[in-house]
């Protein structure tokens, strides 16, 4: 099988129960759009990879088209904080921040920053 994101996800919607209206009305597109991805006219944003990446409970390396095992979403985004954590030592309250952090949608992320930011200017 083809390495690419257009190959991945081809091999999501092939296993995928729903009709095309359904996706994409879950993942918040056109159908158009999810049919530009599937043949490579188009590519998602991060934001959208992400969301793809959770609805389809695959991790984003191996959407992405990399040589890793296909796991769950979730257990990818322990093994990735766990790995960071070797390198920059964090409690393991801060590596479950983290973790749900980076499976928020989007627009929660922005509210966090924007709370962590206030602090870096002497806010409270």
């Amino acid at each position: 099988m083809e390495s690419t994101f257009q190959a991945r996800l081809g091999v999501l919607l092939d296993e995928y129960s729903g009709n095309a209206t359904d996706l994409a009305e879950k993942l918040q597109v056109s159908k158009q759009t999810i049919s530009a991805w599937r043949s490579g006219v188009r590519s998602p944003k991060r934001p959208v990879i992400e969301h793809i990446a959770r609805f389809f409970d695959v991790c984003i390396p191996w959407l992405m088209g990399l040589d890793v095992p296909r796991e769950p979403f979730y257990t990818a985004s322990i093994t990735s904080a766990t790995s960071a954590a070797k390198d920059f030592p964090i409690s393991d309250e801060e590596r479950l921040l983290v973790i749900a952090y980076r499976q928020a949608p989007p627009e929660y992320q922005a509210v966090v920053m924007d709370i962590l930011s206030r602090f870096g200017k002497g806010g409270s």
